[in-house]
């Protein structure tokens, strides 16, 4: 590289005004490496230890009042990323107005979690996503993207099930994670 362009390895200057040279980036890591730690003291790095997961993108298990936007399992294929975040911000807004309301923390549980999961996985086999081994895929192989339409993704956000969450007091919920 030059102050002018790039040089090839003939000589031959290529003049250029902007060089955008990209290294790549981490598509698994999210929002990291900011350090994210629960009530139990278990960091986000931890529970992501074995692949990344999330309860509709946008929560985890054990997190209380920790939310994410275009998540694991968020649909950058199928939907555009503006209205991605439009349904998840409207859901997170269902959330918040239950976290105002009654004054405790929310974090999915560990069961919701693990049925959107598994209802996520079991649609990719046989798709396209599965036959690829690309940014989407996580440490074992599998698609970490939303396999369904658009309309789904919206739809899965219309209502906001309470016994798919955990409460913790909030006075407490930096100490022993006291989930009922």
């Amino acid at each position: 590289m030059e102050p002018e362009g790039i040089v090839d390895e003939s000589g031959t200057l290529h003049p250029l005004d902007v060089i955008v040279y990209a290294t790549g980036f981490d598509t698994h890591a999210y929002m990291r490496p900011m350090n994210v730690t629960g009530p139990d003291g278990v960091t986000v790095d931890q529970l992501w230890s074995e692949g990344v997961y999330s309860y509709r993108g946008v929560g985890l298990p054990g997190m209380p009042n920790f939310f994410l936007l275009n998540g694991p399992f968020a649909p950058v294929n199928s939907v555009a990323v503006p209205t991605c975040l439009r349904d998840e911000v409207g859901y997170l807004l269902k959330i918040f107005d239950v976290i105002r309301t009654t004054g405790r923390a929310l974090a999915p549980t560990e069961r919701a979690t693990k049925e959107f999961c598994d209802r996520i996985r079991a649609a990719l086999p046989g798709t396209t996503y599965s036959l690829c081994d690309n940014w989407y895929t996580d440490q074992a192989g599998t698609p970490i993207i939303w396999p369904f339409t658009r309309q789904e993704h919206a739809d899965q956000y219309a209502a906001l099930d309470i016994a798919d969450f955990d409460t913790y007091p909030v006075a407490t919920s930096a100490a022993a994670g006291e989930a009922r």
